[in-house]
């Protein structure tokens, strides 16, 4: 619909936009809690697509609520992303793997988090970048709104560069990769029974393998990182 916007295609008469108070939001348990916010999000800017579109069932004042709602989404990211005087924010603090205490490198969670707010980052920047656009044919949203969300936008945006930067000089901080061998090899002192299996790595494990190992782990870090660092939006 946004492209169709952008190349100023009038809609076909024929078109049926979609119904946006018949569209239901799914619980499944088969989404992670991540998608289930995103997809709540999304609702709320296909609202605002439908009404630049044309829609005659979307009215101005749902589409500026929709977009109260995504901006006030925004604000909270903005507030998880912002990096505190040591380089850690709630979500690198929520989310990051941590060797001896200290967050160190991104897990799943903070790749699949950074990854699907990203996605959203480029729907919206899209929509603002339409929305602002002069000369456009389609129904206009409110200035002030728009103007607030390009601002948001590029704020959360840089906030998860400066994110995965901090994390990104964590991994190649001196000590990692002796922590990460230790780790394998001490595990938790306070386990008995992870000492029992450390005792029996620790015996069998060939260091220099073990070492490769967490390099190797380490560099797939470094390259997950960098594949954060090269979306544009």
């Amino acid at each position: 619909m946004l492209k169709g916007i952008a190349l100023q295609r009038p809609l076909a008469p024929e078109m049926d936009l979609p119904a946006i108070e018949n569209l239901v939001i799914s619980e499944a348990d088969d989404q992670t809690a991540v998608e289930k916010d995103a997809a709540k999000i999304h609702s709320a800017l296909l609202k605002a697509a439908v009404y630049m579109a044309g829609s005659k069932t979307t009215t101005l004042e749902q589409a500026d609520r929709a977009l109260g709602t995504v901006e006030d989404w925004l604000n909270l990211k903005k507030k998880d992303l912002t990096l505190d005087t040591t380089e850690v924010s709630p979500i690198i603090t929520t989310t990051a793997f941590y060797l001896s205490d200290v967050p160190t490198a991104p897990t799943w969670r903070f790749l699949h988090t950074v990854f699907t707010l990203l996605d959203t980052l480029k729907a919206l920047s899209q929509l603002s970048t339409l929305a602002s656009r002069k000369g456009t044919k389609s129904t206009k949203l409110p200035k002030d709104r728009v103007d607030r969300l390009s601002t948001l936008v590029a704020d959360v945006f840089e906030l998860v560069r400066a994110n995965t930067k901090a994390l990104k000089q964590r991994v190649s901080a001196s000590g990692v990769l002796s922590g990460l061998v230790d780790l394998v090899c001490q595990g938790d002192p306070s386990s008995k029974y992870s000492q029992e299996l450390q005792q029996t790595l620790e015996a069998t494990l060939d260091g220099s393998a073990l070492e490769m190992f967490c390099g190797s782990l380490m560099e797939s870090w470094e390259e997950a990182l960098d594949g954060v660092m090269g979306v544009r939006i």
